[in-house]
């Protein structure tokens, strides 16, 4: 505020310094009179005006991990009360309460006049007659006469001319804001200066008007004199003024040609330039720049998935629908975070949660400390009145005795009203003390550690999304806007002090990161096919055989087979009778497991004893089908998926015997045999053979840790295990005995799918990540 008065008060002196060196003697009296209205209006406006500067700073990457032990935080002291700014606002609010009741009795008195008296209505003004003497003056359309000199014509026309030409220019309101200005900053000294100069110009007004209308000048002047002579000056309103006559008379004389008034008109534009260059605030505002923004997802910007989408409406639909409105602030964040995401038009489509649910701005880091006083602190120690928490954790009343209350550098104390007390805490108090220490966490630093909690969660989420086959991640998004978002709210010196870490980008999940060739989004799928499909078959044709590379390029085959089968799948049906399918890298060999170890052999070359060692594939159910009704195309679908599925169940056999394969290896083997499956069903589907699929067997769950799983878990575990194995037992005697009827096969499958979803479900609750997708269900055998 002080600031602020200082540039107000040097812009108005500035702007009146020129009025007197340049403009108060010239014949521009119009001219002059708008001249300091303006004055008044650009004082006040420009220290308001602010100038921001943009510009664009990278976002500093720091590789070091916080180190919270080096952090060092000042020691905030109980400042002691300064009466000084009390003191001023009481002199600033009794000048104010003075000027407001001189402003007042003044206008009282003038419209008392103008009600007691008589009056005598004109064509643009009104006469009010008085029976005191008074000199001839003004105030709005009101002008004041004595009564016996205006009856008997003593007042001169041109006195009567003078005062007329104030109500019709209406100089009263000019005078009217004057004086309000003055109620408000009545120490300014600069406004009685303005005050006066306005209606010193009003007078220069009037008498132009009165020279104009042919009057004779000297004989005018001989006519103020007689008036002003012994005349008081009314408040509040125009009249003639002795002390401005000398002045009047020298201005009446001079003669401004047009060249003068352009000239002095346009010396303005540099001096309102330079008061905007000197008086206005300068503001740069940082952009900061993500240097890895070339690296991040390529959804980014590309708005909220569908799925969030969904959530976001199913979280207001549910608060509206709610009799008691109780909201999770962390998931409202979520949700907030999900409308940042948004493009224009998916906003477009919802409701802005700004217009539901409205909550104040808090600033912890800025909060004052309230420390207590000794009889406050020794209060407390009453357990039948106070709950005490010490750096919000709930401790017994008898632990402040280890406390002394300069040992308190903050508290919260609440009053719990009956309807909300508890029978753990019946007190009628509830106090938060806070430690140096404790203050230091719960606000000082607040935002920092919020900040930094959500970075450690995200950063965990990102290591499991780069392994896994994961293309997009909507909680990982979330995450990411929201990072960002507090990012952007540190200082310089915040993120320096705090060794704060901006979040690294979600990397893309495309040929490209493997190292190939998809540089157009906006490609033809089949042509992108195609190109990939080359790539493919060309780098499983090199030598060494696929089993013989180095695990990174095993896996950038691996990925790019996958990257094949998604691809496949995105083509319309048309497209797909126009390419082939990609066989998997490890063919003419198959994967065996030896003692733990992991062995490649051709299928011509394998043992007895090799061949027991491969699993049996999914179980198939018994059909009808035969193969001399079925087409060679059936044939050859048929064949593909057998070698998919054994290839399949022999990862899953590995993989539930706890041996030395990814989940990763089996999601790419479980997609590219539902692949198969989805040609032959529908090769089937078109020849109409019919299909009698018996449900898949049960999907593997990770090896169970006893000590990490909760009792929760465990007793899943038993559950899915129990269902798992009355399963595949009825699957057995179905097959082999021939017992048992498809429905209850379903029934059962079920039951066990529904033991493996709420076991999947605790497990990426506890862990982290989520157990593998079910085995694909097996296809109707065709037999010779």
């Amino acid at each position: 505020m002080l600031i602020y008065l200082l540039k107000s008060t040097a812009c108005l002196a500035i702007l009146f310094v020129f009025y007197k060196l340049f403009l108060e003697e010239q014949n521009m009296h119009k001219f002059k009179r708008f001249y300091l209205l303006a004055a008044i209006a650009l004082s006040f406006a420009i220290p308001l005006v602010t100038f921001i500067t943009y510009i664009q700073v990278p976002i500093t990457m720091y590789q070091t991990p916080l180190k919270y032990s080096n952090i060092n935080t000042a020691e905030i002291s109980a400042e002691p009360t300064n009466y000084w700014p009390y003191i001023i606002w009481s002199i600033y609010g009794l000048g104010v309460l003075i000027f407001s009741i001189k402003f007042i009795k003044n206008s009282t008195n003038l419209f008392n006049k103008i009600k007691q008296n008589p009056k005598q209505r004109l064509q643009n003004h009104t006469n009010v007659l008085l029976s005191e003497k008074t000199t001839p003056h003004t105030f709005l359309s009101y002008i004041f006469l004595n009564k016996e000199a205006y009856q008997h014509k003593k007042i001169p026309k041109e006195v009567l001319l003078h005062e007329i030409t104030h109500a019709k220019q209406k100089h009263s309101l000019d005078v009217l804001l004057i004086e309000v200005l003055q109620v408000a900053f009545w120490f300014n000294p600069l406004i009685y200066f303005i005050k006066h100069a306005i209606k010193l110009n009003h007078e220069f007004l009037a008498d132009q008007a009165v020279l104009s209308q042919g009057a004779d000048t000297i004989n005018y002047r001989k006519i103020l004199l007689a008036f002003s002579s012994n005349a008081t000056e009314p408040h509040m309103a125009n009249s003639i003024n002795y002390s401005s006559i000398k002045k009047r008379f020298t201005v009446m004389k001079k003669r401004t040609s047009k060249r003068s008034v352009v000239l002095r008109s346009m010396l303005l534009i540099p001096l309102a330039a330079l008061l905007f260059y000197s008086f206005s605030n300068q503001k740069t505002e940082e952009v900061l720049v993500d240097n890895q923004a070339s690296h991040t997802n390529k959804n980014i910007g590309k708005g909220a998935s569908e799925k969030m989408m969904q959530e976001y409406r199913t979280f207001f639909k549910k608060y509206n629908n709610a009799k008691k409105k109780v909201i999770d602030m962390t998931y409202y964040q979520r949700i907030v975070s999900i409308y940042d995401l948004m493009t224009e038009e998916q906003r477009a489509s919802v409701t802005d949660h700004k217009t539901i649910l409205k909550f104040p701005s808090i600033d912890l880091k800025n909060t004052t400390k309230k420390a207590p006083t000794p009889s406050e602190f020794n209060s407390w120690k009453n357990k039948e009145n106070f709950a005490i928490w010490i750096d919000n954790k709930y401790v017994p009343n008898s632990v402040l005795n280890k406390y002394t209350a300069s040992d308190i550098v903050h508290f919260n104390n609440s009053y719990v009203y009956k309807n909300a007390r508890s029978s753990k805490f019946p007190q009628e108090h509830q106090v938060n003390l806070f430690t140096k220490q404790g203050f230091t966490n719960t606000y000082i630093k607040a935002d920092v550690n919020t900040y930094n909690s959500i970075l450690q969660n995200y950063n965990s989420e990102l290591h499991v999304f780069k392994n896994n086959s994961e293309i997009y991640n909507d909680d990982l998004e979330i995450k990411n806007v929201q990072l960002k978002k507090l990012y952007a709210e540190f200082s310089k010196e915040e993120i320096e002090k705090h060794n704060i870490v901006f979040p690294e980008s979600i990397p893309v999940k495309n040929s490209e990161q493997l190292g190939l060739v998809i540089k157009e989004e906006k490609q033809d799928p089949l042509e992108t096919y195609k190109k990939e499909y080359n790539t493919y078959v060309t780098l499983t044709k090199q030598e060494p055989h696929y089993i013989h590379r180095s695990e990174a390029e095993k896996k950038k085959i691996d990925d790019l087979f996958t990257l094949l089968g998604s691809l496949y799948f995105s083509l319309s049906k048309e497209d797909r009778a126009k390419v082939k399918t990609a066989n998997p890298p490890i063919l003419p060999y198959v994967m065996l497991i030896k003692n733990g170890k992991t062995e490649y052999k051709k299928r011509s070359e394998l043992t007895a004893e090799d061949k027991k060692l491969l699993p049996p594939p999914p179980p198939p159910p018994a059909a009808n089908a035969s193969l001399k009704h079925n087409s060679k195309e059936l044939k050859k679908a048929w064949a593909d998926w057998t070698k998919d599925a054994t290839e399949y169940g022999a990862a899953v056999e590995a993989y539930s015997k706890g041996e030395k394969i990814t989940k990763e290896e089996l999601t790419k083997l479980y997609d590219k045999t539902m692949k198969t499956l989805v040609i032959y069903n529908a090769i089937a589907k078109k020849e109409k053979i019919g299909s009698n699929i018996v449900p898949p067997p049960p999907p593997p769950l990770p090896a169970s840790n006893h000590k990490q799983d909760s009792k929760e878990l465990a007793k899943a575990r038993a559950a899915f295990k129990k269902d798992a194995n009355a399963y595949g037992t009825a699957v057995s005697k179905y097959r082999k005995q021939g017992k048992g009827t498809k429905e209850e096969l379903n029934k059962l499958y079920k039951k066990t799918m529904k033991s493996y979803e709420k076991c999947s479900a605790l497990i990426k609750k506890e862990k982290g990540a989520a157990p593998l997708p079910p085995p694909p269900p097996p296809a109707p055998p065709i037999k010779e």
